[in-house]
């Protein structure tokens, strides 16, 4: 990715500022004070308790625990703040690291339940009630 901190932290606070229904966040590295990534709620909908996870990593930063430590700060908050229950995931089919992290924080593979246009994506669920972060 060729955008700077700056043009990041910019395009987070416009998503952020302009949508009440999306929350995204950057990944700081604190030894460095670089950015490894992004995660984001979004398609909250607090009436159904839902919302949707998104997060991307940059290659250098992953295969560390990055993620799953932002992953794991990102359910809490999303069920302890924003009351959500019910969480999904979108991830591309070849893309086995993702579909690890979901599994080991409880996700499962929804499938063709989808009604996504690109069958190359797979669905992963997660009810925040009833199991532990």
């Amino acid at each position: 990715m060729n955008k700077n901190l700056s043009e990041i932290e910019e395009f987070i606070e416009n998503i952020n500022s302009d949508f009440n229904n999306a929350m995204f966040f950057k990944i700081n590295m604190l030894e460095e004070n670089e950015i490894a990534g992004t995660i984001c709620l979004w398609k909250i909908n607090r009436g159904n308790k839902y919302a949707e996870v998104g997060y991307e990593l940059f290659p250098e930063y992953q295969k560390k625990g990055i993620m799953s430590s932002a992953l794991k700060a990102i359910l809490n908050f999303a069920n302890k703040e924003l009351g959500i229950e019910h969480i999904e995931a979108y991830t591309h089919k070849e893309n086995l690291n993702s579909q690890k992290l979901l599994e080991k924080f409880g996700f499962e593979k929804i499938n063709g339940k989808s009604d996504i246009k690109n069958s190359n994506n797979l669905i992963f669920k997660k009810n925040l009630k009833k199991a532990s972060i």
